[in-house]
């Protein structure tokens, strides 16, 4: 809909669907606390009668974003209070990834609520078969790019407007330790948002640690206001066997090699986690959920979880030149790569995850012939050529 709404301060969430409401642009709205956790989106009536809800054991629910983050802690709760600058979306959805959906899965999902099926590109043969031809020719541009991670390096710094790390740009520090800029991460940011991070996992707090990590943070005596804390240990006290995801222990088993750091006698061991993600993998050979859907990104996460592995486990490195291939199908033609199977669509997040992912198993994502399309794109020369104009990102 992409409405625009005037409020007054100390206005909430709810507030700006009753001015949805009065302005007609949707017939009327609820929000529920049917788990306890709070009251967030449950159903919107539409100009048109029609009912948008979450009926008990649907595949597909309401999904809320805040400013292009999947909510977390009492964002976008009916009591959530409105910022000059704040953006809220909601997307009825199956597909729930630590962001808001990208303008082409926007495009999906309003044609799937429309009843229009999009086409889906063919998947044999070559990696470009069934792709069109009219996409862009993005070639790498090695100025552009330098560019481009230095902007993104000064962002993500400690004077950046980007420098307080979270859950979900973690992988922000890991790139600029890399770099050689552990130093100008800003680790105390990082660990304001752990102790304020409600909604805490073993995968969530992995990703801290890697991030905490990359700064030069020792994770086991971690100095949080003169207490010591090892974050290691509360990551293993999370792990729940019964309940964990595969999403989970891609974050978690990096932690290990990324870090040098020890398991505890509590933690699952790495083999138990190997498990687990060899679990939730397709017979195309992507990772993610067997129920809704596996994708890319959780695809680029397990390769670089299990590298390590694949010299002493044999079904490792099988699962891995599989992935690998199954990676390979996803790219389209202007170099990008696709999220899923049902979204073929360019994904920047997607594309980014599996740059990593590729480069780590020997490919050279701006150059190589394997993943040059037939109208000369790679990987790289997509993610720069849909930087923003100023280079920032």
């Amino acid at each position: 809909m992409n409405k625009t709404y005037a409020f007054t301060e100390g206005q909430s969430l709810s507030d700006l669907f009753a001015a949805a409401k009065a302005a007609g642009d949707i017939k009327d709205y609820e929000f529920s606390n049917p788990y306890g956790y709070g009251e967030y989106l449950a159903s919107v009536t539409m100009p048109d009668d029609t009912v948008v809800s979450d009926p008990t054991g649907a595949a597909s629910y309401w999904a809320n974003f805040k400013n292009g983050s999947y909510a977390s802690g009492a964002a976008c709760q009916a009591g959530d209070k409105l910022a000059a600058g704040d953006a809220f979306q909601f997307a009825f959805t199956d597909l729930v990834v630590n962001r808001a959906p990208s303008a082409d899965e926007w495009a999906v999902l309003k044609g799937k609520a429309e009843g229009v099926v999009p086409s889906k590109p063919g998947q044999s043969g070559s990696t470009n078969q069934g792709k069109p031809s009219t996409a862009n020719s993005n070639k790498y541009d090695a100025a552009k790019a330098e560019t481009l991670i230095a902007n993104l390096s000064a962002r993500f710094a400690s004077s950046g407007k980007d420098h307080a790390i979270d859950n979900n740009t973690f992988y922000a520090a890991v790139a600029l330790n890399s770099l050689g800029k552990g130093a100008s991460i800003d680790a105390a940011a990082i660990l304001a948002n752990l102790n304020k991070d409600d909604a805490m996992t073993a995968g969530r707090m992995g990703k801290y640690i890697m991030a905490l990590t990359a700064a030069g943070i020792d994770c086991t005596k971690v100095n949080d206001n003169g207490t010591v804390r090892n974050l290691v240990a509360e990551m293993e006290a999370l792990e729940k066997p019964e309940s964990m995801s595969v999403y989970d222990a891609v974050c978690i088993l990096p932690v290990y090699q990324y870090g040098s750091y020890k398991q505890g006698d509590s933690a699952m061991a790495p083999s138990a986690l190997i498990d687990l993600i060899l679990a939730n993998v397709d017979d195309e050979g992507l990772f993610g959920s067997l129920t809704y859907g596996c994708d890319t990104q959780t695809t680029a996460q397990a390769i670089l979880a299990l590298l390590p592995y694949q010299s002493i486990r044999s079904d490792v490195e099988a699962t891995i030149k599989k992935a690998e291939s199954a990676l390979l199908s996803m790219e389209n033609e202007d170099g990008s790569f696709a999220y899923s199977a049902q979204y073929r669509e360019a994904n920047l997040d997607a594309t980014a995850n599996a740059v990593a992912a590729l480069e780590a198993i020997g490919y050279n994502c701006a150059s190589d012939s394997r993943l040059t399309t037939s109208n000369g794109s790679t990987p790289l020369g997509y993610l720069t050529f849909v930087a923003d104009k100023d280079l920032a990102g």
